[in-house]
């Protein structure tokens, strides 16, 4: 009998983070699913057509405190495409202010590059929103395994 009691419990819990998942991500612009599919078009896949989806066009990134324009990002982007064998981007951790206009993710960067030197970079990011497109990124990276080069 207690096992079926202890089931019981399990399944309500099951159910009611499942809810509370499903409410939570449908009233948020920016969710987890939503900046799975950020990194696949813009870090994994390279997709500059795919920025202005985004970012504003006024838009300010900053890597390891080395300041991007809109322009000079596209560019880094056509440069990692041509420099990347493979990138692969595992989020950790995502968060996003209720009124979605601020969000922070950690996230681990798989990286292999055309020589096939491997890295694996952890990154925390923290992004400003503004019209549902990020205003402002900033980037802190740590390269954890591999070739400690950062450029990638």
């Amino acid at each position: 009998m207690p096992n079926k009691t202890i089931l019981s419990i399990v399944t309500f819990l099951v159910v009611l983070l499942l809810l509370s998942i499903f409410f939570n991500e449908k009233n948020m612009v920016f969710n987890q699913v939503y900046m799975n599919q950020f990194y696949k078009d813009i870090l994994s896949d390279q997709k500059i057509e795919k920025f202005d989806d985004y970012f504003t066009k006024d838009c300010t990134i900053q890597i390891n405190g080395k300041n991007f324009t809109a322009d000079q990002f596209k560019q880094r982007m056509k440069w990692l495409k041509e420099n990347t064998g493979m990138i692969r981007v595992q989020v950790i951790n995502f968060f996003a202010s209720k009124d979605d206009t601020q969000i922070t993710d950690t996230h681990i960067s798989h990286v292999i590059d055309k020589q096939g030197i491997e890295r694996k970079v952890f990154v925390l990011q923290q992004s400003k929103i503004e019209n549902n497109k990020i205003k402002q990124l900033i980037d802190a990276s740590y390269v954890m395994e591999g070739d400690k080069d950062t450029t990638i």
